[in-house]
């Protein structure tokens, strides 16, 4: 898979939180989650998505915008800053 070198854009935390709460919106209205979905615990999941900006000397540790989100993804699933409730 070819991975993008040009950053497009830099995930905003505002903006993610919003994404999450519509994403709640909807799934709470085809019954498929409760209130507790997506509720971040501790500030945590800022912490995760400042890590994937990271650089040392000048360089971003994460280059691509394929290894950005994978890392995110990688972060939330392994520490669990999100909370996932759903009705099942």
């Amino acid at each position: 898979m070819a991975q993008t070198t040009e950053q497009k854009f830099i995930l905003d935390y505002d903006e993610a939180k919003e994404a999450i709460a519509e994403l709640k919106r909807t799934l709470i209205n085809k019954g498929e989650a409760t209130e507790l979905f997506g509720n971040e615990k501790a500030g945590e999941f800022k912490g995760n998505l400042l890590n994937i900006y990271q650089s040392f000397g000048g360089v971003e540790l994460l280059p691509s915008v394929e290894q950005k989100a994978a890392n995110l993804l990688y972060y939330i699933i392994k520490g669990h800053h999100l909370t996932t409730a759903t009705n099942e």
